[in-house]
């Protein structure tokens, strides 16, 4: 039934990206969406779909920026975490901005607490697909 989920969004996701505007990117370069990231761990790949929140967590030591994707963390699918010692390399940049969009994310996939979560380090692991 998962799968079904997963691919029925993955469709979806697919579609509205196929839309001819706006976009500054394509999906063609997504290897998986946020329902089945867990199945390419120890993988590097493109990861696509919408953002449902991000949060930066002061209290954790590292200060993390979580991006979550499948809903609002606990009930996530799929994590991307910018860690505070990488912020720098944004410029400034409102990660905010990538809340409710189509983003393409890049990177080594691995477990946390049972979840596939990518660590970004920079900004060109990060393509908003569609606005």
């Amino acid at each position: 039934m998962i799968r079904l989920i997963s691919w029925a969004v993955w469709l979806c996701c697919l579609s509205v990206a196929a839309q001819p505007a706006p976009t500054t990117g394509n999906t063609s370069k997504c290897t998986a969406n946020g329902y089945n990231a867990q199945d390419y761990v120890g993988q590097r790949i493109t990861v696509c779909g919408y953002v449902a929140q991000v949060s930066t967590i002061e209290s954790i030591n590292g200060v993390p920026t979580y991006i979550n994707m499948g809903g609002k963390y606990p009930n996530h699918s799929f994590t991307a975490v910018i860690w505070k010692k990488n912020i720098l390399s944004f410029e400034g940049a409102n990660l905010q901005d990538y809340s409710h969009q189509l983003v393409a994310i890049t990177g080594e996939v691995v477990l946390y607490k049972g979840k596939p979560q990518i660590t970004v380090y920079t900004p060109k692991q990060i393509e908003v697909i569609a606005l």
